[in-house]
């Protein structure tokens, strides 16, 4: 074919549908039996699908040879024999965190219904509120049971790529997850008898550390208190009586401190005098 290539650059020339490479997509059908895991595959070359290798035998024209190498490898690091049907004994856990990935890479992926019962890839939903002097951060794991959130949590707080619960299912930590449990411990939260909480001077950082981050929930409350922070000359104070004209520079500055006091913050105003 690459001789073919080569001369077409000189001369037109005519070549044969039987002699022309196709590409197609492999389908992977995963489903779940007892103790092990099957797959049944399909080329699909477009109007021609193939269900097995006998079937690629009767094919009209040839397929890339290079990608087919690849699918049956991926199949014996799966476990799986080099074939359109077998059945593996890998473990489910196994299955999802490392083989699945590398399955989606080379084409399409089926799973049944026992096994998409077990995976859950959904990012956590992240909400910040504020409480009673310090903010607190929870991660909605709605999709598992509450009695197990806690253990969770933990093996997201530690960096770990997955957390198994009772049942079998397998929660995925994605790689934004785990970016927002590092950052929150980056910024000094802490974690203890199954909650995230920080300090609420932490507000305007954590809130420009998730400003873009559409997973991250932040109360009303929390919301104004960061914007406070950033606009303390917009800061709503009550009517005060001060025997002086202020200037400018000092009527913000006894917004600031009312501000800081409202949210029960400390703080220091002095200039250079």
């Amino acid at each position: 074919m690459q001789i073919c290539n080569i001369i077409s650059n000189y001369v037109p020339i005519s070549i044969s549908d039987e002699l022309q490479i196709h590409d197609f997509i492999p389908i992977f059908a995963f489903s779940k039996t007892r103790n092990e895991i099957a797959v049944n595959m399909v080329w699909s070359f477009g109007e021609k699908q193939a269900h097995s290798k006998q079937d690629l035998l009767s094919l009209p024209y040839t397929y890339q040879a290079s990608k087919a190498r690849k699918i049956y490898h991926q199949l014996l690091s799966a476990g799986f024999k080099e074939d359109f049907h077998s059945l593996s004994k890998i473990k489910v856990v196994d299955f999802f965190l490392k083989e699945l990935p590398r399955f989606r890479t080379l084409g399409q992926v089926q799973l049944d219904e026992s096994l998409e019962k077990l995976l859950v890839e959904d990012p956590a939903v992240i909400d910040i509120f504020d409480d009673e002097g310090f903010l607190s951060i929870q991660f909605d794991f709605s999709m598992i049971s509450e009695d197990e959130v806690e253990k969770a949590i933990q093996a997201l707080w530690n960096q770990e790529s997955h957390y198994q619960t009772k049942q079998g299912k397998v929660l995925v930590f994605d790689d934004e997850s785990l970016k927002v449990a590092q950052s929150l411990q980056d910024l000094r939260a802490k974690f203890s008898d199954g909650k995230i909480k920080m300090h609420k001077s932490r507000a305007y950082s954590l809130s420009e550390t998730f400003k873009d981050n559409e997973h991250v929930n932040f109360s009303r409350d929390f919301k104004k208190m960061a914007y406070d922070l950033t606009h303390p000359e917009e800061f709503d104070i009550k009517p005060y009586e001060v025997k002086a004209k202020l200037r400018s520079y000092q009527k913000e500055g006894v917004k600031w401190l009312s501000m800081l006091d409202h949210y029960h913050f400390g703080g220091i105003l002095a200039d250079d005098m």
